[in-house]
């Protein structure tokens, strides 16, 4: 029980770790990078598998290029690392990817030594960079993090300044000030590295060679844990040769390692296939060990331990390294007891199980013997693997509440529904965007505009700007797409291109000597981020006094001084914010007060509702607060004559919708202004 609740504690700080930006990059960067580890594993698999099977030999072009291609994946592993890394953490502290990685890339290439100066080019020291890879560009990254917000404010209260300029220069000095830091910093940790070397390596050269190869692999897997190449860093400070040693007479180190404790790479990772498969239980887990069943067969380990992952996943921390240490101990005392008996060979640490200890031995006994090692490691992970899943199932808690209460069968049965209902709903949401991205990619996206009728002069007072898909039939179709791609968090994609291409409509517009007022609807969550703010207002730069963005009003619900903040900024560019569809969502009265806005509109469901006498009562007094705030209204969804004269009623200030037109494109717009202007007649009297 204590060791359970030991196992739960750690897995708890697992899942706060997971939330940490530097965990979560960590995890993104190696799960990006899993092309880069299966093509690296693959290529060396065929070079051996062509050698070892005498299929062609070293001077053949195929072997030249595999071994040439192999080399240059070795040589750029580690800024392969570092521009993954900083690119992802980059993203989560919210900096500018770019930046980032080129700042992280670039301080690595230096203080780690990286590209280093020969008489005559530059070459590339990747074994000894490598122990640098993730904490320099976690130095870079936090710290450009850090200098951006002490100089934003800088230039912030620079209002002469453009809007361009100021973005860039806030980019210029902080990058500046960190890289000039890391000359600062990184001799504080190289003497903190060198010192701990120093205090660690007389040490570990002055013990046993037992006690040295057991000391070897605790190192070698911390570093692994740390997202380090646990051999090659290790071997950078301690020569490779103590490997030729014989841990019992006629068995060298190596040869021990390798067929008495990895069993499968570092970690023993046969033993976490097993207890993953036995599970039997559909998981991320279960699907990076079938990826790496073929290389786990060889002892490549770099799928398992950087998709998985292992690398600091306190989850597995205990299994990857009692694992082998298990493996370690048992068999020493089995080898000094001379159980087996083994012979001097020489082999690849590629060479499979089982196969490698008939080499050793020509005895099925020993054979048999890494079965059971195989087994008892599968014993120790299995209790991880399950714990596992199920902290990350979405049915722990029915789960919870079916022991609590004991009512297992109704459970039971509720559970069955709730599995399914969620395979089916995920299936569905998959598939319909799958559908929706299908569609878009075989689309053309075209923006639309529908007249906006200023009532009290019979003009036109404005255009807002409607998505519309034409498909390759030429049917012109709505945004049905947006709900699903915002569910999957996609919408920007949309909203960026619509503030483009308002922007190009706009100049169009310009170059025909015509300024029309465009509205534009985006995302709710275009208002939470600077950045988002920023792009707006140089967009529209040349126009801002023409537009006028259209955000629900469930947008100001969330964040509300942000908010406030975002749209004063817009409002001092000449850029409008209107609520929009007012009274569909989760409206909140209070907030009419204090937003800097001064136009709402009035959602089409909202006036279908005045069909009834408290519909109407509701309406009136709704646009009656709107003008005693100050706000014009605008009536959305006018189909009739009748609608429209309900509105001129409530001296509503706009009208919109299709009794004066639907949406139209572009080329249109300025006909339709003209034909308006002179017939100067409003289609409804």
């Amino acid at each position: 029980m204590i060791i359970l609740a030991t196992i739960k504690k750690v897995q708890n700080k697992a899942v706060e770790f997971s939330n940490n930006s530097f965990f979560l990059s960590l995890r993104e960067a190696f799960i990006a990078l899993l092309p880069y580890f299966v093509i690296a594993a693959l290529i060396t698999l065929i070079k051996t598998v062509l050698l070892n099977l005498s299929l062609l030999d070293e001077n053949h072009l195929l072997i030249s290029t595999l071994s040439f291609g192999s080399e240059v994946i070795s040589q750029l592993f580690p800024a392969a690392v570092v521009i993954s890394f900083s690119y992802f953490l980059s993203k989560n502290l919210g900096v500018n990817t770019i930046v980032g990685s080129i700042l992280a890339l670039t301080n690595f290439s230096i203080h780690a030594q990286y590209i280093q100066k020969a008489p005559e080019h530059f070459i590339l020291m990747p074994d000894s960079a490598s122990v640098y890879s993730l904490i320099i560009p976690a130095i870079s990254c936090y710290l450009l993090k850090l200098f951006i917000g002490l100089c934003r404010p800088i230039f912030s209260e620079m209002p002469s300044i453009s809007l361009f300029l100021r973005k860039h220069l806030l980019l210029i000095t902080p990058f500046t000030l960190s890289f000039l830091s890391l000359f600062l910093l990184m001799p504080i940790i190289d003497l903190v590295g060198h010192e701990f070397s120093s205090f660690l390596l007389p040490k570990f050269e002055s013990a046993a060679n037992t006690s040295q190869m057991l000391w070897r692999m605790w190192i070698i897997h911390g570093l692994w844990f740390f997202g380090i190449h646990g051999d090659n860093a290790f071997h950078v400070f301690v020569n490779a040769s103590i490997l030729g040693n014989d841990i019992v007479p006629g068995l060298n180190n190596k040869n021990f390692y390798d067929v008495f404790v990895l069993l499968g790479g570092t970690g023993c990772f046969w033993g976490l296939i097993l207890a993953v498969l036995i599970r039997r239980v559909k998981s991320h887990e279960q699907a990076i060990i079938k990826i790496s069943l073929p290389f786990t067969l060889f002892n490549f380990c770099e799928i398992i331990i950087f998709a998985l992952p292992i690398i600091l996943n306190p989850i597995y921390l205990i299994p990857f390294f009692l694992a082998p240490t298990f493996n370690f101990l048992l068999s020493y005392q089995l080898l000094t007891a001379e159980v087996f008996t083994v012979s001097s060979v020489e082999m690849s640490w590629m060479t499979p199980i089982f196969f490698n200890a008939w080499l050793l031995s020509e005895n099925t006994m020993l054979v048999l013997y890494q079965v059971l090692l195989i087994v008892c490691n599968t014993l120790i992970y299995y209790p991880f693997v399950k714990l596992s899943q199920e902290k990350y199932s979405p049915y722990t808690a029915v789960d919870k509440l079916e022991r609590t209460l004991g009512i297992s069968s109704q459970i039971d049965q509720d559970n069955e529904n709730i599995f399914i209902k969620h395979q089916q709903k995920n299936k569905s949401s998959l598939k319909a965007l799958n559908n929706v991205l299908t569609d878009l990619a075989n689309s053309d996206l075209e923006l639309h505009y529908q007249p906006q009728i200023n009532l009290k002069n019979n003009q036109i007072y404005g255009y807002e700007a409607l998505l519309r898909l034409r498909k390759a039939d030429g049917k012109l179709y709505g945004p049905y797409f947006l709900d699903i791609l915002n569910d999957h968090k996609l919408g920007h994609i949309v909203d960026n291109w619509v503030i483009d291409q308002v922007a190009i409509d706009l100049q169009y517009w310009n170059t025909q000597k015509f300024y029309p007022n465009i509205s534009l609807n985006l995302n709710p969550n275009i208002l939470y981020k600077r950045h988002n703010i920023d792009n707006i207002c140089a967009k529209f730069a040349d126009f801002s006094e023409q537009v006028k963005l259209e955000v629900v009003e469930s947008s100001y619900l969330e964040k509300t001084d942000i908010v406030i903040e975002h749209l004063s900024l817009l409002a001092a560019q000449g850029i409008q914010t209107a609520i929009d569809d007012f009274g569909t969502g989760y409206s909140s009265l209070s907030m009419l007060g204090t937003l800097p806005i001064e136009i709402a509109k009035l959602d089409r469901q909202f006036l279908q509702g005045c069909e009834t006498q408290s519909g109407k009562i509701l309406y009136r007094h709704i646009t009656t607060l709107f003008h005693q705030l100050g706000y014009t209204v605008i009536a959305e969804g006018i189909e009739t004559k009748a609608e429209l004269d309900w509105v001129n009623s409530l001296n509503i200030e706009v009208a919109q919708g299709w009794l004066y037109s639907a949406a139209i494109p572009r080329e249109e717009v300025l006909l339709y202004q003209k034909h308006w202007k002179s017939t100067n007649s409003n289609p409804s009297a």
